[in-house]
């Protein structure tokens, strides 16, 4: 099992409308953009399950999911989304 965290960053620009982007005329304008940057703290947890005699991966699952600072919701969701990775345990063949 693995469990890991990373942080994404999400950068989003705004327009104001009176110049800057795309324009579908030419000619100019004093436009002002502005952009913003988000982090979300992001967990990842891998599971595998490897047959004991070959050393053989049997089933590997995964779940990753945006991480918030409240340890109790984090707690549940990880409940939630493992649960939902299990659905897909033992594989069909």
């Amino acid at each position: 099992m693995i469990q890991s965290t990373h942080d994404q960053q999400t950068l989003e620009t705004f327009y104001d409308g009176f110049g800057g982007g795309w324009r579908w005329r030419g000619g100019g304008g004093m436009g002002m953009t502005t952009t913003t940057a988000d982090v979300t703290e992001v967990g990842t947890l891998v599971v595998d399950i490897f047959e004991s005699p070959t050393k053989q991966l049997l089933w590997r699952g995964n779940v990753s999911d945006d991480l918030t600072g409240n340890p109790e919701k984090n707690s549940a969701k990880l409940s939630q989304d493992v649960a939902s990775m299990f659905k897909h345990f033992p594989p069909s063949h």
